[in-house]
Formats: structure tokens, sequence, C-alpha cells
């Protein structure tokens, strides 16, 4: 994440900077997220309007070169190289990303369409990772795949959007569809003259706790110990409920992940709260941490039973 800080005095740097140029104002996209004071971040990929751009300490920005622009109504500061140009194309233009979690990684999708009809493009005779480049900073990423659209006359972006997978978590990229792509609408074709971009920093891992399901049986309680992975979770709370062996024949939710549902008719029916304990920890980011959780002092002198585990967490 790119870090800078709001300064008030814009307006006057910009009064007292000189005869600004063309390419100094304008539109232009962040191709990093931006962490401009503890309340305002601009994400990757954000569209801003510059005002200006003087030159600078290195001390004030990295790069010498200090940007003036207008965001949401605000104005602020920020070192000018966290920014660029949007490219045009006459033929071409990509709806703004979307991205999403998938797991073991991420992926940005997009839809390509024709600038003149609006029609999104059939890719199903394109070899898209002939015109597809990926960058991550100024380094170009070549552990990809490329997914085509389900359905590219689809109205729908989860039909119609090309997706660029096997992206790591919480990174920014930027893809660019080459020069030279090539696609018909209607009995025209039309080629790609200008490289086009989008910009977007993919999500974090889904937060999540997981239990490995063949350790559901306990076998005393001095050794009551369960194996529990753990991502992107710093706080979490235990609860421990116990079902009454007279509602076995009525009780279904045995050996299986409870829903919001199930957990509030064991909450407020099925179940006995015998203790809650709460748990911290300093996991990194995006890095699955396996814990192997006692439960000891939670079944102190409490007899064989069925009991149902609660693991609930603000992340």
């Amino acid at each position: 994440m790119r870090k800078t800080i709001i300064l008030l005095s814009s307006l006057i740097f910009l009064l007292t900077g000189g005869i600004l140029s063309a390419d100094q104002t304008g539109t232009f996209i962040s191709i990093d997220e931006i962490e401009i004071s503890e309340d305002v971040t601009l994400p990757a990929g954000s569209t801003v309007e510059f005002l200006g751009v003087i030159d600078v300490l290195t001390t004030v920005a990295d790069s010498g070169r200090l940007a003036t622009f207008q965001y949401s109504g605000n104005i602020y500061n920020a070192d000018a190289s966290f920014f660029e140009k949007p490219n045009e194309d006459v033929n071409f233009f990509l709806l703004s990303p979307r991205t999403h979690d998938n797991g073991g990684s991420a992926s940005i999708c997009t839809t390509l369409s024709f600038a003149g009809s609006g029609n999104n493009i059939d890719f199903s005779n394109i070899d898209l990772s002939q015109f597809i480049e990926v960058k991550s900073g100024n380094q170009i990423v070549n552990n990809y795949s490329i997914l085509k659209p389900k359905d590219y006359t689809s109205s729908y972006r989860s039909n119609s959007d090309f997706c660029v997978q096997g992206l790591s978590h919480s990174t920014s990229y930027k893809v660019t569809v080459l020069p030279d792509l090539r696609a018909y609408d209607g009995f025209a074709i039309y080629a790609v003259d200008t490289a086009i971009s989008v910009v977007s920093k993919t999500p974090d891992k889904r937060a999540s706790i997981q239990l490995d399901p063949s350790k559901n049986i306990l076998p005393t309680k001095s050794d009551a110990v369960i194996p529990v992975s753990i991502t992107n979770v710093n706080e979490f709370d235990l609860s421990i409920y116990r079902i009454d062996f007279n509602s076995l024949n009525s009780y279904k939710d045995i050996f299986r992940n409870l829903s919001q549902n199930d957990l509030r008719r064991l909450k407020t029916f099925w179940g006995e709260n015998l203790s809650t304990k709460s748990f911290k920890l300093e996991n990194k980011l995006n890095q699955t941490e396996t814990l192997n959780l006692s439960l000891n002092t939670l079944l102190k002198d409490v007899d064989p039973g069925l009991f149902v585990a609660v693991f609930e967490s603000e992340d």
C-alpha cells in the first residue's frame, strides 16, 4: 500500500508552482492503493482529476513530483508517480474491473466492448493470451490463466466478463489489452489501436475458521484437543454447548457446519451454554495457521456427552 499525507496548502502550491502543462492536468488513475490519511484510502484504479504537478524535495515525495488532485469532491496531494494517464482506444473500451477471492488465488475480471455499438466482444475464436499483459508494479506477471466469458452477449457481468485468474491476494495489478486484437461487430472488423488497461487490487483471502471433520469425537476430557485452521482472523470466541441426550432423536445438526438459523436455534432451544472463551491471534495476512486448540478448561468437570463448539468472530 502506498502512503502519503494530506496537505491543506494544495492550492498555494499550485499558485506558486509556475505554468502548468497539459500533461499535468486532467484525468488520471491510481496504479496502487494509496493511504492518504487515517480516514482516507484511495483504492487502486481510482479515477482522479489532476489540478497540477510541482517539483518538490524527495523528502516530500519520493519521485520529486507532487500532484494535487480532486477525488470525491475533496482536494489531496500525493506523489505523482502513484498515478498514470488512462489510455483510450477509438474502437474499444473496458468496463471497470471486479475482483474475486477464489480460495487459493484471486482474479480480476472485466468486459471488453465495442465503443461504437456497446456490444461485447466474442472471444470464442480469439486466443486472448496473445493480447493480455499483466503487471504488478513494474514487473511483468506470467503466472496466470484467462477464463473466457460464459456468454459474451449477456447483460450480466458475471457472464460477460473475462477473468485473469491465478493472481496473488492483496496485490495491485494492471491488466492491459494490447494492440492488434481484432474482432467483428456485425459484418465490420475492428482492431485495438491503443493499449487499454484496468487497474485493481485483489481482495484478501476470505476470513475463515476450519475444523478437521475427522476430529469430531474426542477421546477423553483430559485430551480434548482439536486442530483448527485459521485464516485472516485475529480474534474469536469459542463457546461450548451441551445437547441433552434426550434430544438426540430430534436434534439433526450433528457432525456438520451450522448455518445462522441453526446457530440461533441451538442458542435459544437445543443447547445449554457451558462456557465461552476468547482467543487473540497474531496471524499474518493471507496465511493459514493451524492450532491445536485445547478444550480441557472449557470441559472441566463435565460428564461425557454431545457438545457443539461454536466459533464466532467479527472478522
